[in-house]
C-alpha cells in the first residue's frame, strides 16, 4: 500500500470512530460485543500458547535415545584401540556397516572392521570385532580374526570329509 492509500484508510477509520456515541445503547451493545470477541480471542490464544509451551517442554524431556553417544562414537573408540594394537602394520581399514549395530538388550554397540594388516606388497585381511558399552563409553570386548589363516577345525573337517 502506498502512503496516500494508508492516509485515506486512516481518515475513513477516524470518521467512523468519531460517529460512535458511547451514550447510545445500541453502540454500547456493539462495543461490548466487539470487546468481548477481542478478549475471547486473546484468552483463547494465551491458553493455547500455554498448552503448547507445556507440551513442548514435556516432549523435550522424553528422550528416545537416552545417550548422545552413538555408533559413530563407538566406531571412533574401536578404531583408536585397533590402531594402537596393530600399530604400523595396519595399512587401511573400514567399518563393516552391514554388520555393525546397536544391541538394545545389552546396551552395547557391536562394531566390526575389515582391516588390511602387513606390508603393502603382502598383507592379510583381518576382521576386528569390538563392543562398546553405551552407558560408560568403554570398550568391553576386542578380538581380531585373521581370515587368511585357515582355522584348525576347517582342515580337520576336510580331512574327515574326504
Amino acid at each position: 500500500m502506498t502512503v496516500a492509500r494508508l492516509q485515506k484508510h486512516w481518515a475513513f477509520c477516524r470518521e467512523k470512530l468519531s460517529q460512535i456515541d458511547l451514550n447510545n445503547p445500541v453502540h454500547q451493545r456493539h462495543f461490548a460485543i466487539v470487546l468481548g470477541a477481542v478478549m475471547g480471542c486473546l484468552l483463547f490464544g494465551s491458553v493455547s500458547w500455554a498448552v503448547y509451551v507445556q507440551t513442548t517442554k514435556k516432549d523435550e524431556r522424553i528422550s528416545y535415545n537416552p545417550t548422545r553417544f552413538d555408533q559413530y562414537d563407538a566406531e571412533q573408540i574401536c578404531g583408536k584401540e585397533m590402531t594402537e594394537r596393530l600399530g604400523t602394520s595396519l595399512l587401511r581399514y573400514h567399518v563393516d556397516e552391514h554388520s555393525s549395530r546397536y544391541d538394545y538388550a545389552k546396551g552395547i554397540f557391536r562394531i566390526y572392521f575389515k582391516a588390511d594388516v602387513g606390508k603393502m606388497s603382502e598383507f592379510d585381511e583381518v576382521m576386528v570385532y569390538c563392543y562398546v558399552n553405551q552407558f560408560n563409553q568403554e570398550l568391553t570386548h576386542y578380538k581380531e580374526y585373521n581370515q587368511s589363516v585357515n582355522p584348525v577345525l576347517s582342515t580337520d573337517l576336510k580331512f574327515f570329509g574326504s
